[in-house]
């Protein structure tokens, strides 16, 4: 459990945001999203077909802590 929203991306890619806490939303395509605690997103991402890379890595980062609150 998390107290501090996040940030989640796929590494170097975009995906489309297409619903928010079981709610369709107006399809967005993003390259990041701001969750915070108790938040859920369905999104679509499609990796590139003309690439050998086989993995990505899906990022999770918090975006606020009481030692960053002055540096965002």
């Amino acid at each position: 459990m998390t107290l501090y929203p996040m940030r989640v991306s796929i590494e170097g890619q975009t995906f489309t945001v297409r619903g928010s806490d079981a709610f369709d939303i107006e399809r967005t395509t993003v390259q990041s999203l701001v969750i915070h605690p108790g938040e859920r997103y369905d999104f679509v991402w499609h990796g590139p077909s003309n690439t050998s890379q086989k993995q990505y890595m899906l990022v999770a980062e918090t975006i606020e802590t009481p030692e960053s609150l002055n540096n965002n």
